[in-house]
């Protein structure tokens, strides 16, 4: 056990690293089976953001309709969002699309 923790003590920082995105809400697609398929001028590409019917990595139906409210008053107000995504595998720019883009951690509206 001690050297369980002493070897996740060393681990780099790097390797812990996350995303943080922040960008205007281009667009918001609401699905019929569930999912939310947002565009943002961070990705410039539709990126799932939850399913308002099912869990969808992580992210439980009755989180996602309160990110679909944050999405559309970002959109309709022109506010800058901020999401953020656990790991380092991607950047803002290179998140997969559609379905394959990770679940976020957070979406918020950011007060300039």
């Amino acid at each position: 056990m001690k050297k369980l923790l002493l070897v996740l003590l060393l681990v780099s920082p790097s390797a812990l690293a996350n995303i943080g995105c922040v960008g205007t809400v281009t667009k918001v697609l609401q699905y019929a089976n569930g999912s939310v398929n947002v565009q943002t001028s961070y990705r410039n590409e539709f990126t799932v953001m939850c399913n308002i019917k099912d869990h969808w990595k992580g992210v439980s139906p009755e989180s996602c309709k309160s990110m679909v409210s944050v999405l559309l008053t970002a959109q309709s107000t022109g506010k800058r969002i901020a999401t953020f995504y656990s790991g380092s595998q991607y950047t803002c720019q290179n998140l997969p699309t559609y379905g394959s883009t990770p679940g976020p951690v957070y979406v918020g509206i950011v007060n300039d």
